[in-house]
């Protein structure tokens, strides 16, 4: 058994569609949207870049600063221990903790089941 539709139910439906899409009045209300400049991508970095660096000048500039080597202590016959380790990390301006993990996942990944041994001194 097949059911029939109303016939006054879908165009009253309809109606209403088109009212609630159609804006004010039941008419289409017109944009004033026009399709811009087609960009490519090496333009859009550089604009991208030009925005951020207007908004954020401290961000465009590239910092240097020249750190101290590494001070590093034997530590038994395996151990190698890092002593101006936190002095670095107050020097590049990082947190000790995030420092640690970054050497020592370089570490693990130069060598596997490798260790880091650094002490730790408050210089702030």
């Amino acid at each position: 058994k097949s059911k029939k539709k109303k016939e006054g139910k879908d165009e009253k439906g309809d109606d209403e569609v088109n009212e609630d899409c159609s804006g004010v009045g039941g008419k289409l209300v017109g944009n004033d949207w026009s399709v811009g400049p087609t960009y490519t991508y090496e333009e859009m970095l550089i604009r991208m870049y030009k925005i951020i660096e207007d908004k954020n000048p401290s961000l465009g500039t590239k910092e240097r600063y020249v750190l101290k080597p590494p001070q590093t202590v034997r530590v038994g016959s395996k151990k190698v221990a890092w002593v101006n380790f936190s002095e670095l990390c107050v020097m590049m301006k990082r947190p000790v903790e995030h420092v640690v993990q970054s050497a020592s996942d370089h570490c693990a990944a130069v060598k596997p089941y490798s260790s880091l041994a650094a002490r730790a001194r408050s210089f702030r």
